[in-house]
């Protein structure tokens, strides 16, 4: 099942959150250390 049959509400911003020092947030999908969770939430 895909992930977008279970979120209904339209999708702004996708991340992969991890561990490590490396950051993009420049493309179509961000690369975010989990200390950094705050910048998703500027659209």
């Amino acid at each position: 099942m895909k992930l977008t049959n279970w979120i209904k509400t339209p999708v702004v911003k996708r991340a992969v959150v991890y561990g490590g020092d490396f950051e993009n947030t420049q493309s179509e999908v961000n690369l975010l250390n989990y200390n950094n969770l705050h910048k998703l939430l500027h659209v």
